[in-house]
């Protein structure tokens, strides 16, 4: 299995596990290097702030190109 890395950005649609649709990074204003999603902090890597059992994974980020079709 390939095991990629990823960079979150200002905007970028991410999917978090347990969650429905693309959800929007919104950079923290006091710290350019963490990334607030749906209530939880993560850092530019996509790595979160609490502990592991807390917050969700994230699944996907999409290519800054993407363009969402449709969501079920």
């Amino acid at each position: 299995m390939l095991n990629l890395r990823i960079r979150l950005y200002e905007g970028a649609l991410v999917e978090l596990e347990g969650h429905r649709g693309p959800l929007t990074a919104v950079q923290c204003p006091q710290h350019p290097a963490q990334f607030e999603i749906s209530g939880y902090l993560y850092d530019v890597c996509g790595r979160s702030k609490l502990p592991r059992s807390k917050a969700p994974k994230i699944l996907m980020v999409y290519s800054p190109g993407c363009r969402l079709l449709k969501t079920a």
